[in-house]
């Protein structure tokens, strides 16, 4: 190893131990664990729970298939060619 990779490793050492003390002090960096879903889901009923899931999963899922749709379907699309 060469001497200045070396001294540049042993220059890093310090700012890398102090990195992971803060890092280790934190349990969640984000709000909370659960700040992802587009819905709380902590203080709602299961039916209400099951229909909110349920309308964020049909419409993600339905997402594609519209896109899909309306490419084939526009003008100059596949359903529209001239050949």
């Amino acid at each position: 190893m060469s001497l200045i990779a070396a001294t540049g490793l042993r220059a890093a050492r310090p700012a890398m131990r102090k990195m992971d003390v803060q890092r280790m002090g934190r349990r969640f960096i984000t709000p909370g664990p659960n700040w992802h879903f587009p819905f709380n889901f902590t203080r709602t009923t299961n039916r209400a729970l099951a229909l909110k899931f349920g309308g964020a999963l049909g419409f993600a899922f339905c997402v594609p298939f519209v896109a899909i749709w309306w490419h084939w379907n526009r003008p100059g699309g596949l359903n529209h060619s001239k050949a």
